[in-house]
């Protein structure tokens, strides 16, 4: 049994299987033969080899270069770093990311194309990477000279370099769509937070200017208040509000150099201005640290006081024109009264309301004359035809004539109304009708005056005769009246009312207060003028009685407030003062005053506050004083030192406010101190 070649060269089985067929022998070959055949074997054998070699190299170049094509044209870098940090290889897409030619990149430290912000971090992380053999990755911003920011992810692995140094290979990635995304995204929502932020902001100023129940300063204090809550850092902001000679700021209020200001656009000669601040330094770099929307939101609110405060004062304006016209009607002694084309009445002056009582929506025709229809006699269609009519009218309701003088107004919303005047002038039609005949003059007097008339008998108290007026005043009919006696209706007992219509008759007396009743309701507080005449031989008492009950309550009111006044005044607990304004002389203080300042009230009513002022306190008072009487401010409060009588200096805390006592002077002034 033949043994087979162990581990038999498959490239020699090869040789000998191709020289078989090249030369197939017939016979067993010679040794010399065998020596050539084993040359020969090992020639094409060697041959093989070569043919193999170069196949390899070919598939070697092949695989090279594909590698250099996925080495060069990745859509990431790759670095290879020395363990100092110097670009050792990098591929094309590599030194595209860096912004420089490749050729150029070679030795050239890595952290020199990091952005300054992160070269830190980045030496920290290429210090881990070299002592550590897991996969580490972070988020760089790369920048060379000044070109802008990129943004990359860096994968780096530690690898051994042939026994040399260890090496740290980079996965460059370029992530800067991704995080503008990320930014943008993670911006909206604060975008969104600061219009939401500017517009309440807007919204709560607009509100507060639209408030008129709230004063000009208290508004524009609660506006500067919350100006800054409309801003990006609304701790960081401080805020300030003049108009004119005032200021109104937040309560953390500095200025700084980040200033952003606006003028208030008024439309008349008004001066005002807003201005916000930020504290500090700013925590970004830039120019300015105000938003663009934050320009905007600044001139907003400077707008929109503007158009508040000068609606405010158009209004405050006119209600003040409205005012002085409604105290000429109120004031004057003619009855004045407005009405519209469907007879409703617009308007009547104290004159009409006292003669015939509050309108009460009722119709001019049924308030003046009890009517339940328009007045045949009415002058209305001439006036609203635009003429202006003179005309004397008796008023059964009044017992008065008068002079009327009707003509057309123009309303605000364009419509027309007529305006008239009462002219009282039933005095001349009774001086006339007097000048006709003097009884009748007499009677006429006596009965259609409406002052309550009494004829009474000072013999026996009875009541002779009573006019209309008194009738209504008192509630009996006439002929009731001419029935009683004066004892009936005067409170006091029959002999006081003796002594006093004794008096009366003697003349030693015409004017007398008494307490009348009535037919219905509470006895009333009346005055009368009483004296004698003479008719047929007979001694009478002619009396007037004017109804006084609402001003003896006035009366009594007055002096029960000025009683409490008296008495808070005395017993406060605190030193209380009423100084004349120009001279700062003391007119009436309190016995607190004087203890504190250790003077009798006698000695300090003969003094003026300046005579007892620390010279170096007595300008500020003063100023603050004339500020007062100008009506700048409505009060002020100050701390200040007095001289003791004893020699020594006492500190106050002192609160002066104004005693108007007209519209045009403040002559006194209210001085409190503790």
């Amino acid at each position: 049994m033949s043994k087979k070649p162990i581990n038999q060269d498959p490239l020699r089985t090869a040789a000998e299987a191709k020289l078989a067929r090249a030369h197939a022998p017939k016979q067993m070959p010679l040794p010399a033969e065998k020596i050539l055949h084993e040359l020969q074997v090992h020639q094409i054998e060697l041959e093989m080899q070569n043919e193999q070699l170069r196949q390899s190299q070919i598939e070697l170049e092949k695989a090279r270069d594909r590698y250099m094509d996925f080495y060069d044209f990745a859509p990431v870098g790759y670095l290879t770093l020395s363990h100092e940090g110097m670009i050792d290889e990098i591929n094309l897409t590599g030194a595209a990311l860096l912004g420089v030619e490749r050729n150029k990149l070679p030795y050239h430290r890595f952290a020199s194309y990091v952005a300054t912000e992160d070269r830190d971090r980045w030496h920290r992380h290429f210090m881990y990477a070299l002592n550590d053999d897991k996969s580490l990755s972070c988020e760089l911003a790369l920048q060379h000279d000044n070109e802008p920011l990129l943004y990359a992810q860096l994968n780096c692995m530690r690898l051994k370099n042939d026994g040399k140094d260890f090496v740290v290979r980079v996965v460059l990635t370029d992530i800067t769509e991704r995080k503008r995304a990320a930014e943008t995204m993670g911006r909206y929502p604060r975008d969104m937070d600061e219009r939401v932020k500017e517009i309440t902001c807007l919204r709560d100023i607009t509100t507060l200017s639209l408030n008129k129940d709230m004063s000009v300063e208290h508004m524009l204090d609660g506006c500067a208040r919350r100006i800054p809550a409309g801003w990006l850092e609304p701790i960081r902001t401080c805020a300030r509000i003049r108009l004119g000679n005032q200021t109104f700021e937040t309560t953390n209020f500095q200025e700084t150099a980040w200033k952003l200001a606006t003028e208030i656009p008024f439309v008349t000669n008004k001066f005002g201005v807003v201005e916000v601040f930020y504290i500090g330094n700013k925590t970004e770099a830039s120019e300015t640290p105000f938003l663009d929307e934050e320009h905007d939101l600044i001139h907003s609110i400077a707008t929109q006081l503007a158009q508040s405060l000068e609606r405010r004062w158009a209004e405050e304006e006119l209600q003040l024109q409205r005012d002085n016209f409604m105290r000429i009607l109120n004031a004057i002694t003619d009855g004045i009264y407005v009405v519209n084309r469907s007879c409703d009445i617009e308007y009547v002056n104290p004159v009409i309301e006292r003669d015939l009582g509050k309108v009460e929506g009722r119709k001019c025709y049924t308030y003046f004359h009890d009517r339940t229809e328009a007045c045949p006699w009415c002058k209305n269609d001439e006036i609203f035809k635009g003429n202006t009519v003179r005309w004397e009218f008796s008023l059964p309701k009044t017992g008065k004539t008068y002079d009327l003088l009707d003509t057309p107004i123009t309303n605000p919303d364009g419509s027309v109304s007529k305006f008239e005047i009462f002219h009282d002038i039933t005095e001349r039609k009774n001086i006339e009708i007097a000048l006709r005949e003097s009884e009748e003059r007499y009677r006429s007097m006596f009965e259609n005056n409406l002052a309550v008339k009494l004829v009474i008998n000072p013999d026996d108290g009875a009541i002779e005769d009573a006019n209309p007026a008194a009738a209504a005043y008192y509630g009996w009919s006439r002929e009731e009246l001419k029935c009683k006696n004066i004892a009936e209706i005067n409170t006091l007992t029959p002999e006081q009312i003796h002594t006093e219509m004794e008096l009366a008759r003697t003349e030693k007396r015409n004017h007398f207060f008494f307490r009348h009743r009535r037919a219905h309701g509470e006895p009333r507080d009346v005055e009368v003028y009483s004296g004698p005449f003479k008719i047929k031989g007979r001694s009478l008492l002619h009396s007037i009685v004017i109804d006084n009950t609402a001003r003896k309550l006035a009366e009594d009111s007055l002096r029960k407030s000025e009683e409490r006044f008296r008495s808070i005044f005395e017993q406060a607990g605190v030193g209380v003062a009423i100084i004349e304004s120009a001279t700062g002389k003391f007119l009436q203080a309190n016995q607190k005053y004087a203890d504190i300042v250790g003077l009798t009230t006698e000695e300090l009513l003969s003094s003026s506050f300046n005579k007892i002022t620390h010279p170096d306190d007595v300008q500020t008072d003063w100023a603050d004083l004339e500020k007062l009487k100008k009506g700048m401010i409505a009060g002020f409060s100050m701390e200040k030192r007095y001289f003791h009588k004893n020699g020594s200096i006492v500190w106050v805390s002192l609160t002066e406010s104004p005693l108007w006592y007209d519209d045009r002077e403040l002559k006194q002034h209210l001085a409190i101190i503790h």
